[in-house]
């Protein structure tokens, strides 16, 4: 079984609060023993990240608004 079928077979039907409690605890499990990095600070690779998946949803969502029959995007 692949992670991806894992998430969709047992973790996605679980509600929300249950996946947060999941994730924190394989997070605990699996990193730095038990040590959560929680500082302020955002890294490089953060940042990069952040603007990455910001441009994906923007992109996503002025694509679903093309996509509507008579939508006009404005920019």
């Amino acid at each position: 079984m692949t992670v991806e079928e894992l998430y969709e077979k047992v973790v996605r039907p679980l509600p929300e609060h249950e996946q947060v409690r999941l994730a924190s605890f394989i997070m605990w499990k699996c990193g730095h023993g038990g040590r959560l990095d929680y500082s302020d600070e955002w890294s490089d690779e953060d940042m990069r990240d952040l603007t990455a998946h910001s441009l994906s949803v923007i992109d996503e969502r002025l694509g679903e608004t093309r996509d509507e029959p008579g939508a006009t995007v404005t920019r």
